[in-house]
């Protein structure tokens, strides 16, 4: 019976889809006994939140006096830490499907944990200035003051910063179901072009192309040959 079942485990641990897979349903149920706890919670099962800020917003950008929310210091506390937990939850996945599809490849671990930390940032900020058009001025006064200098080598990296990004918009502003949504699709699809290798070069292309390259190299003498294998390596 313990064989068969580390047998079991052994086998899961090798299928990192089912993983990420059993990962969601388990968030699901969660979400589902929420549900069941409190089925008018903000930011899981009701856009009143959201409705407040956009109603703000409009009001600020009409010149009206926007509508006062009065919400207690506690409540808006749980509900940034919700929102900030809801960001970390959602792009845990994203990150290990991150970690499998760049395993060959080679990955920065500071981009992944990147992929964790920028959400929650990003969840606190809108958070703060979801309600005041005037600290969102602010906010892109500060962000553009700020440069990154961390270079990208891979296009797709930055995509998941966009990601990470996007999730943590959907989450600070409670949203959660769009952020689920963007999560969940987005891992569908990195996973669908990765086992299907979409995208590759025909081997009839890329054996001409590597034999052209090998010419030129062996032509060019021997540090230039031996400089292509290794970057080939």
């Amino acid at each position: 019976m313990e064989s068969s079942r580390a047998g079991s485990l052994s086998w899961f641990s090798r299928h990192p889809v089912l993983q990420i897979a059993a990962y969601y349903l388990v968030l699901a149920g969660v979400v589902a006994a929420l549900y069941q706890f409190e089925p008018g919670m903000q930011g899981v099962f009701t856009m009143e939140r959201f409705s407040e800020a956009v109603a703000s917003g409009k009001s600020a950008l009409l010149g009206e006096a926007p509508s006062e929310v009065n919400v207690s210091v506690a409540t808006m506390a749980g509900e940034s830490l919700f929102a900030m937990l809801g960001a970390v939850l959602l792009m845990v996945p994203v990150a290990w499907v991150y970690i499998l599809t760049r395993a060959k490849k080679g990955f920065s671990q500071s981009t992944v944990q990147t992929l964790i930390f920028l959400p929650i940032v990003v969840a606190g900020l809108i958070m703060l200035v979801r309600t005041s058009v005037a600290l969102a001025f602010g906010l892109g006064g500060v962000v553009g003051a700020v440069s990154f200098r961390n270079r990208l080598e891979d296009p797709k990296d930055a995509i998941y910063i966009f990601l990470s990004i996007a999730v943590g918009l959907a989450s600070g502003v409670q949203v959660m179901a769009v952020a689920l949504t963007i999560s969940l699709f987005y891992n569908v699809v990195v996973l669908f072009a990765w086992h299907f290798d979409f995208g590759r070069m025909p081997a009839q292309l890329d054996s001409g192309i590597a034999s052209k390259r090998l010419e030129r190299a062996k032509s060019g003498g021997k540090e230039d040959f031996l400089k292509v294998v290794d970057q080939q390596l």
